[in-house]
């Protein structure tokens, strides 16, 4: 009994890490901080359903370059020829897949994946779909399947992203430093993850007896403590940047 509250408890606190990773990745890669755009990426970044992002300015097609840049993200189309050989690819090897500009219309090759309802689909597909157009009608059976996200820049994000530029252009260094502890900082997170996700399998599937839990649990523990090192570093140079901006 002792057992299984222990590895009760491991588990709880491994999805509060995860849902604490996710809230930080939206803020370190490269999206506005305005509350709207933070809330974007946390949905985008979650696994309840897949994220179709309505993106005008192409800002959030940007977004998700620039954090999957490490991961050899596939980018695809609806129209291409090589789609479905994209798309089987993704799953059989766990590749991130961005299928951008589609229309209002999705093609049904993608219903039993958006509903995750076959048994071959790889746990760590990362799927995003997104749009150019700036005022798109979802029929009510796609809204059902995907996160219909609104990327739609804010006078708030414009704002940051202007001020960014300037920045960029007065502090390179401080700029570039911050851009590269972002990316440092997510590409750690998206390993930490990866890890938790191996190890709640490992506890979902009652192997209790299998040494190899407390070993992804010490990993988890090493790079987790590497992670808030660089967060904290993350932070005081955010206050830096805050603070030339005034």
């Amino acid at each position: 009994m002792q057992t299984k509250q222990t590895y009760q408890t491991d588990y709880d606190a491994l999805l509060k890490r995860r849902n604490d990773a996710n809230t930080l990745i939206s803020g370190l890669t490269g999206l506005p901080n305005d509350d709207l755009s933070i809330q974007n990426g946390i949905i985008a970044t979650s696994n309840y359903r897949y994220p179709l992002l309505i993106d005008p300015q192409l800002q959030g097609k940007s977004w998700i370059k620039d954090m999957e840049r490490d991961h050899d993200l596939v980018i695809t189309t609806l129209n291409s020829k090589l789609f479905r050989q994209q798309l089987d690819d993704s799953i059989a090897f766990g590749r991130p897949l961005l299928i951008e500009d589609v229309k209002e219309e999705l093609d049904p090759i993608l219903d039993p994946i958006l509903e995750k309802n076959f048994s071959k689909l790889d746990r760590t597909l990362r799927l995003y779909i997104t749009t150019k157009l700036a005022n798109p009608t979802y029929a009510p059976e796609i809204c059902a399947r995907v996160s219909v996200i609104d990327f739609t820049v804010t006078q708030r994000g414009l704002e940051h992203q202007l001020l960014s530029l300037l920045i960029a252009n007065e502090r390179n260094e401080l700029e570039r430093e911050r851009v590269t502890l972002a990316r440092e900082t997510t590409k750690n997170k998206r390993m930490l993850k990866e890890l938790e996700d191996n190890l709640l399998i490992k506890l979902t599937s009652s192997l209790l007896d299998d040494p190899s839990v407390v070993e992804v649990l010490n990993a988890n523990k090493r790079i987790a403590t590497e992670v808030k090192e660089k967060v904290v570093i993350a932070e005081e140079t955010k206050m830096k940047i805050s603070t030339a901006r005034e």
